[in-house]
């Protein structure tokens, strides 16, 4: 489970590392990291306040290059990214539904015939699995924020991810508000299929919805990935969070789907 142990077999991962080590100048932050990333599997990054979460997910999505070692994305990988609400200007004057549509894949030409018809596909089926069809009319900067979230999950969706890629997007919500957005992302996984690999320090409710956590530690030199359940029972994860995974013990987790293996 230990950097790799936790990878499971498949003709055709949509991300993987080699090796990989991350940090910045030459400098690596972590160890190596051997880690296979499938379809329809909800990731949890975690770790302490400095550890290397950003900076493992940046180089692992080719926004910055590693130290060492190697990422290999699947050809074709289609990746969004879902931004804290406070990420986006709440005084822009746009509607929900505008907020939306921003994350249309706009690659293909207005002059294709199809597009039009493309994009509002791609938009009612965002609307309809995040739930804002009641208020998707409604000037984004009004919206309460698990409403404004929601949008811009909704916005992320759009563009039909193979990957979608969340740092601490429920960072300002309420407790309701957080596990009801992680529901929809949950049930959007189980729907399609997607990857999502989310940073988060609220650990007792991304419990109740991941199937797999990637630990780092930069301090103590550490890269733990695998099950979540089987995360959570390490002892270096007992030393940094006590028992604050245990949720996902007690509920059992949520079953993996679509390729995904536990």
């Amino acid at each position: 489970m230990r950097s790799g142990d936790g990878t499971v077999s498949d003709a055709s991962p949509l991300l993987r590392t080699e090796e990989l080590e991350v940090g910045w100048s030459r400098h690596a932050l972590l160890p190596p990291a051997n880690v296979t990333f499938e379809k329809g599997c909800f990731w949890a990054v975690i770790g302490p306040n400095g550890s290397g979460k950003s900076t493992f997910v940046r180089t692992l999505l080719g926004l910055q290059p590693p130290v060492a070692g190697r990422r290999i994305a699947k050809p074709g990988l289609r990746v969004s990214f879902m931004p804290q609400r406070a990420d986006v200007h709440s005084r822009v004057p746009a509607r929900a539904i505008d907020v939306v549509r921003g994350g249309v894949d706009r690659h293909l030409s207005f002059l294709n015939p199809l597009y039009r018809r493309r994009v509002r596909s791609d938009v009612d089926r965002a609307i309809e699995s995040t739930q804002i069809g009641e208020f998707k009319h409604q000037q984004y900067r009004t919206l309460s924020d698990g409403q404004q979230q929601r949008v811009l999950l909704a916005r992320a969706l759009a563009s039909n991810p193979d990957v979608l890629v969340m740092d601490e997007p429920t960072s300002a919500m309420d407790v309701n508000a957080e596990r009801e957005v992680l529901r929809i992302i949950r049930h959007v996984v189980d729907d399609s299929g997607a990857l999502v690999i989310m940073i988060s320090h609220h650990l007792p409710v991304i419990a109740e919805f991941a199937t797999h956590g990637l630990l780092l530690d930069r301090v103590h030199s550490y890269v733990i990935a695998g099950p979540l359940a089987e995360v959570s029972e390490t002892p270096e994860c007992r030393h940094l969070f006590g028992s604050a995974l245990d949720t996902h013990r007690h509920t059992g987790g949520h079953s993996a789907i679509a390729g995904c293996h536990e």
